[in-house]
Formats: structure tokens, sequence, C-alpha cells
């Protein structure tokens, strides 16, 4: 069977048992909702605030189901009522039947609406029991239900407000984590201060040569100056020896 043949024959199923009995069929995918709910919140424990949103939000649903709950309830009220109604309404009626009859002194007439009254009096006697028990229950409910949805709206604003606090808090986690690393990286740092120190003192000593060959000298330019004064004298001998000879000059008679 193909995979479209078999997702058929589930909705099939589906329309049916929801002609047959919708109410099962949503509470089935009631109680479905709330399994995969409760699988979500074990996966997502990590998240308190969620689980606590999905608290607040179930008992939201539950105000919900609550009223509507209550209106077949009012419903019921609203039932009995009438049954109240109309069995005050038999009660005047035979009550006058009987005082007619009795009028027109036709005593057995009189004695079997007398008979109708006392059943009638009792079935109404049981609905109005029933009516007050019904209308307390009622009253019972709304009160609780408005306690709820005061809770609700109480741990809805809480909610929102203990959102905002988690976010501060994650951000002072954040904000304090970033602190430590960073004085974790100062003290690094602290460290490059020594290999600096190392770094300065080899510029400094290798500048050194340069001031004191400047400062002091190789000790070469007077000796150099010396040689080469040398070297003009014996240059100025050898000239002399290629020069010819000038005559003496005749002394003055």
């Amino acid at each position: 069977m193909s995979f479209w043949g078999v997702v058929g024959i589930i909705a099939l199923v589906v329309v049916v048992l929801l002609l047959i009995n919708h109410k099962a069929v949503l509470n089935m995918f009631g109680a479905l909702r709330a399994q995969v709910g409760k699988a979500g919140r074990a996966v997502g424990g990590a998240d308190p605030l969620a689980n606590y949103q999905q608290g607040i939000d179930d008992a939201a649903d539950s105000v919900k189901r609550a009223k509507q709950g209550m209106t077949r309830a009012v419903a019921l009220i609203s039932s009995v009522e009438r049954q109240v109604n109309s069995g005050k309404q038999e009660k005047a009626r035979l009550e006058a039947r009987i005082q007619r009859a009795l009028g027109e002194e036709n005593q057995a007439k009189a004695q079997e609406y007398a008979a109708q009254l006392a059943d009638c009096e009792t079935h109404l006697a049981a609905n109005e029991d029933q009516l007050n028990h019904h209308k307390e229950a009622y009253d019972g409910f709304v009160a609780d239900v408005k306690r709820q949805q005061e809770k609700v709206a109480t741990y809805q604003r809480e909610a929102s407000g203990l959102g905002i606090q988690l976010e501060m808090s994650k951000a002072n986690r954040e904000f304090n984590e970033f602190r430590q690393s960073f004085t974790v990286n100062t003290g690094a740092l602290n460290g490059l201060a020594a290999q600096r120190e190392a770094v300065m003192q080899q510029i400094d000593q290798n500048n050194a040569y340069g001031k004191v060959e400047k400062d002091v000298g190789g000790g070469s330019t007077y000796e150099e100056d010396d040689a080469e004064i040398d070297r003009k004298i014996k240059a100025d001998e050898i000239l002399k020896r290629f020069q010819p000879q000038k005559p003496a000059a005749p002394a003055n008679s």
C-alpha cells in the first residue's frame, strides 16, 4: 500500500470517530497534546521559565474548560427552573380545581385533585431542593473560577517580570564570565612586561655600541693623520731627487 493510501485510511478513521463521538476524539487529542507537552518540558528542563510559562498556560486552559463546564451547569439550572415554575403553575391550577370542586360540593373530584396536588407538591419540593443545590454549586464554581483567573493573571504578570529578571541575570552572568576571563588575560599581559624590558635592554645595548664609538672613537684617527704626513714627507724627499739642482746665485760685490 502506498503512503498516501495509508494517510487516507487514517483520515477516514479520524472522520468516522469524530462522527461517532467527537468529544472522545477531542479528549484523545488533548491527552496526546499533554503528553507531547510533558515530553517537551522534560527535554527543555534547562529552561525553567519556559516550564513556568507552560504551567501558567495549562492553568489558563483549565480555567477555560471550567467555564465551558459552567455553561452546561447554567443550562441544567435553567432546565430545573422551568420544572419548578411548571410545578408551581400546576400547583396553582390544582388548588383552584380543589376549591371549585368543593364549591360544587363534589367531594370525589376534590379528593382526586387533592391527591394530584400532593404528588405535585412532592415533585415541586424535590425540584426546588435540586435547584437550590445546583445554584449553590454554580455559585461555588463562579467563586473558584474567579480565584483561578486572578491567580493566572497574577502568575502571568509575575512571569513577565521573571522573564526580565532572568534576562538580566543572564546578562550579569555573561558580564561576570567576561570579567573573569579579562582578569586572566590581564595577568597574561602583565607577563609581557618583563619580555618588553628584555627587548628594550637589547635595543639599549645595540645603541650603546654606536654611542661609545661616537664619543670615544676607534683610536685610529690621529694614527692615520701621522702616517699620511710621513708619506707626504717621503714623497717630497723622493721628488727632490728628480728635480734638477738650481745654480747658486752669485754674490754681490
